[in-house]
């Protein structure tokens, strides 16, 4: 039939690489041996906690406003997201006869919290995302599908993040606690709080609610600085998810910054609403409404990675955060042509 004989020619087409280059850089793993030898693996750092290079994702993209999610089909704690950690608290300790069988049949459920529905709900084993070592071969785990890595591919990707400036402001502090006493978690905001509050150079955007695109529900940065800084934090836990998150948010943000004049003019609002007596002019000045009046190689976008390690180290990130990391500078740095740096700083956790 000529429509089988055109989908059959479509099907061997490679045209979607030239869109696409990154795809066939990830092979789908097929042998079924290997397969489990990456699962056992998985599976036994699971058990033992070492979950430096494993998180849990939704594996698809969902609006997480008015959602919770639940490791129990009725009743059990809510939560705001979803995190191997909370998962292993949700359940009895695993067994000898434990396998990663158990994790394909548990789920996790997804609930709107305006209705107390329930609204989906998936198997462990799909929303975890991990990053394995064998025969000295890099494999990722995502959407229920083990792929390696290319090699060439991972070399450039590492080259390229080492050659990303490493920022060197005094005015991002390290060594200090984020634990939030009221809500007994550590938390960003109290980074982005100490910051701010030590700083007469820096204003705080965290939770700002800044149009873009006609909603005004984002931040755009976590802190500004009067010196065209936008800084953008987030604390490196296990896994690539909450890094990943912070590049590509950094990577939208630059780009309204630069072409949406409602965005400029909502921060200007905000700062003038939000100024708690700070002097607020030196960061009016380098918020201009005109367009053609924006240098974008002026500005600076900064990713700060605050972590409990005492050495942190850019090498230290998963490989799937270092990718993220690596097009997102492509295209704040040379598409749109600000400035791009990252900070690593330690942090205090836990009560003092």
């Amino acid at each position: 039939m000529p429509k089988l004989e055109t989908l059959g020619n479509a099907y061997d087409q490679d045209t979607y690489l030239q869109t696409f280059q990154g795809y066939s850089k990830f092979h789908f793993e097929t042998d079924k041996n290997t397969i489990d030898r990456l699962n056992n693996i998985v599976f036994e750092k699971i058990k033992t906690q070492e979950l430096e290079n494993i998180h849990l994702a939704p594996p698809e993209f969902i609006d997480f406003d008015n959602r919770y999610f639940t490791y129990r089909a009725e009743g059990g704690a809510h939560h705001d997201d979803i995190s191997m950690e909370d998962f292993l608290i949700s359940r009895r300790a695993f067994s000898e006869r434990s396998s990663i069988e158990g994790l394909k049949s548990q789920k996790i459920y997804l609930w709107s919290s305006e209705t107390g529905q329930k609204i989906m709900h998936w198997p462990v084993y799909k929303c975890l995302v991990a990053e394995v070592e064998l025969d000295n071969n890099t494999y990722i785990l995502s959407m229920s599908q083990w792929k390696k890595v290319s090699s060439d591919f991972k070399e450039k990707i590492e080259s390229y993040v080492d050659q990303i400036t490493s920022n060197q402001s005094p005015y991002l502090p390290a060594n200090v606690r984020i634990w939030d006493a009221q809500k007994q978690q550590n938390r960003e905001e109290v980074y982005n709080q100490i910051a701010y509050e030590a700083e007469e150079n820096l204003f705080l955007f965290d939770k700002a609610k800044v149009q873009i695109a006609g909603e005004k529900i984002y931040e755009v940065c976590d802190l500004l600085h009067s010196d065209k800084s936008l800084i953008h934090v987030k604390r490196l836990k296990s896994g690539a998810a909450s890094i990943s998150h912070l590049f590509l948010q950094g990577k939208f943000y630059s780009d309204a910054f630069v072409t949406d004049q409602k965005c400029r003019e909502s921060m200007r609002n905000h700062i003038t609403e939000n100024h708690n007596d700070k002097a607020i002019q030196s960061f009016i000045e380098i918020l201009p409404t005109d367009r053609n009046e924006i240098i974008t190689n002026d500005y600076k976008v900064v990713f700060c990675i605050s972590t409990d390690r005492n050495t942190p180290n850019i090498n230290h990130l998963p490989f799937m955060a270092k990718y993220e990391l690596m097009h997102s500078h492509k295209h704040i740095n040379q598409a749109l042509g600000f400035k791009c740096e990252y900070k690593l700083v330690t942090v205090l956790l836990g009560a003092p």
